[in-house]
């Protein structure tokens, strides 16, 4: 349902932090906190669809995405965290006024969360949300 929209949002943000590995809703995600490991990767998850209108055949959907910079801190030199920053402004920009192709909107930004922490890895996030994604029914044989 939403691999290919997640497949378009790979193929946009592939680059924009030079050297980061991108990593999607189902992939394993890394140890970077672990030696020799990469101190940051990129990973797109998918949040859910909420519907926002239905028949008897098809429904209005809007697909959530977290755009997600991790970063672990103890590890991260100096060039690193520029890299993360000048990343996250990166993203941002190729975000805004992407829409991917098929029955969808333009991207909506959302109401991000914090950064956040967890044993050592930071967290930073951009919400978005795909509107006006229509689901048909498949008519059964």
């Amino acid at each position: 349902m939403f691999a290919q929209v997640e497949t378009e949002l790979h193929a946009l943000l592939e680059g924009a932090v030079p050297g980061v590995d991108l990593h999607g809703t189902l992939d394993p995600l890394p140890e970077i906190g672990q030696s020799g490991a990469k101190p940051i990767f990129l990973r797109t998850e998918w949040g859910g669809a909420p519907i926002t209108a239905r028949t008897t055949d098809a429904a209005q959907v809007e697909h959530r995405f977290a755009v997600s910079l991790y970063v672990a801190g103890a590890r991260a030199k100096e060039d690193d965290r520029t890299a993360a920053l000048d990343g996250l402004t990166e993203i941002l920009r190729r975000l805004i006024g992407w829409q991917p192709t098929g029955e969808h909107s333009q991207v909506e930004f959302d109401a991000g969360a914090p950064p956040d922490e967890f044993g050592g890895v930071w967290r930073y996030s951009i919400n978005i949300t795909i509107p006006s994604v229509t689901l048909r029914v498949q008519p059964q044989e």
